[in-house]
């Protein structure tokens, strides 16, 4: 959208991305709710303590990862 509009104005000679097509489907399909079991394994799985600060910043504060996560 920002690429097309800027070769609108005539900010850009062309849209590079006008001949990419994005496949069609249903996001409800990629949709994953992870338990509090699968948290806790993981949990579990990490080898040191920073790894279960991201995990468990992403699972149970919401953050997203990397980059909230890293910004801290």
């Amino acid at each position: 959208m920002l690429f097309r509009s800027a070769a609108k104005q005539g900010l850009l000679a062309g849209n590079p991305f006008q001949d990419i097509k994005v496949p069609a489907g249903d996001a409800s399909q990629r949709f994953f709710f992870v338990t509090r079991g699968m948290t806790d394994h993981l949990l579990a799985s990490c080898p040191e303590y920073e790894w279960r600060l991201i995990v468990a910043l992403c699972r149970y504060g919401g953050l997203r990862c990397p980059s909230e996560v890293l910004s801290l």
